[in-house]
């Protein structure tokens, strides 16, 4: 015959001394059992749940007290059964808001480059300066894992790591009765360090945030073309290799137990030259051949910020209730 676990029995026994009004002897079982035995998750919160009704059967509210702050710490997000428990149960959980203080948060989404050029170098004569700062953003991505902790009320410091990928084109017209076609997608490691602050905590929550973002170049692959010929070029050696962006933003969250699920939109204002200073004539055979210089100028990003967070750490706030 197969063993009976005798703290599953002890369990029992516990439940079977409360309903019969023992409660002294239904305690003791079940404070020698939470001690004893290696019970589960559920197994410990029924325990401390029928203490709650044992203590309360002795009018012993301090320690009835103390058995629903061990079961809010075992499950922050733990509620009485508005059905089945008792009312006295209810207001004792009640009194227990459970407040997030820690999250980690996996993010993503597309993002759209603005670049402004500042001063333009055209190769030949025939061409001004329209001809020459034909910008158009292309679509990039970019992803990051951060962590949410809270400073103050409803004010949090987020900081992480991210890849973002950023992509423009710049058509130069007229040239020598040509049009040159030149493309650029970069890769950037992004360290990010923002304040973000919730507007109400609750299930569905608005937020806005703003910081800066630490960006260190990885690649940044550029494609000429004319007529039908085109070349691929490495153009790192021609970026600067680190930049600052300043980043405000905005959104909401959506909130559903442990795990909140976020959309909004960020806009990153990074003010200084992409283009290296001293290595504009770096590919002189690319000059010849495709008449194409960098200007100097500077790239914006608009994001698309899609994310999930899990709640890692919670802190139990008591709240004052209304019977």
């Amino acid at each position: 015959m197969a063993q009976i676990d005798p703290c599953v029995s002890s369990l029992k026994e516990a439940n079977q001394k409360y309903e019969e009004g023992w409660f002294d002897e239904s305690v003791a079982i079940l404070e020698s059992s939470l001690a004893d035995c290696e019970l589960s998750k559920t197994e410990r919160i029924a325990a401390y749940k029928l203490l709650i009704l044992n203590y309360l059967g002795i009018d012993n509210i301090e320690k009835a007290e103390a058995s629903t702050a061990a079961i809010m710490k075992i499950d922050p997000n733990y509620e009485a059964d508005k059905v089945q428990d008792p009312t006295e149960v209810i207001l004792l959980f009640k009194k227990y808001k459970p407040t997030e203080e820690l999250k980690i948060r996996f993010s993503g989404g597309p993002n759209f480059s603005q670049v402004t050029a500042s001063e333009v170098y055209p190769v030949t004569s025939t061409a001004d300066e329209s001809d020459l700062s034909n910008y158009e953003s292309k679509t990039g991505y970019q992803f990051a894992l951060t962590l949410e902790k809270r400073l103050y009320k409803a004010l949090w410091l987020q900081g992480g790591l991210g890849y973002r990928n950023v992509s423009y084109s710049n058509t130069l017209t007229n040239i020598e009765n040509r049009s040159i076609n030149y493309s650029e997608k970069l890769g950037y490691l992004d360290v990010p360090l923002m304040a973000k602050y919730y507007f109400r905590e609750d299930r569905f929550t608005p937020y806005a945030q703003a910081g800066v973002a630490f960006s260190f170049l990885n690649s940044a692959l550029g494609e000429l073309s004319r007529d039908n010929v085109s070349d691929l070029v490495d153009r790192k050696n021609q970026r600067n290799t680190f930049n600052i962006g300043y980043v405000i933003g905005g959104g909401a969250s959506y909130r559903t137990k442990n795990l909140s699920f976020q959309a909004g939109v960020n806009y990153m204002y990074a003010p200084a030259n992409l283009p290296k200073e001293g290595t504009r004539y770096d590919n002189v055979d690319l000059v010849f051949k495709y008449y194409y210089l960098d200007n100097d100028f500077a790239m914006n990003n608009l994001q698309i910020d899609l994310g999930i967070t899990y709640n890692l750490v919670y802190k139990n706030t008591l709240t004052k209730v209304e019977k």
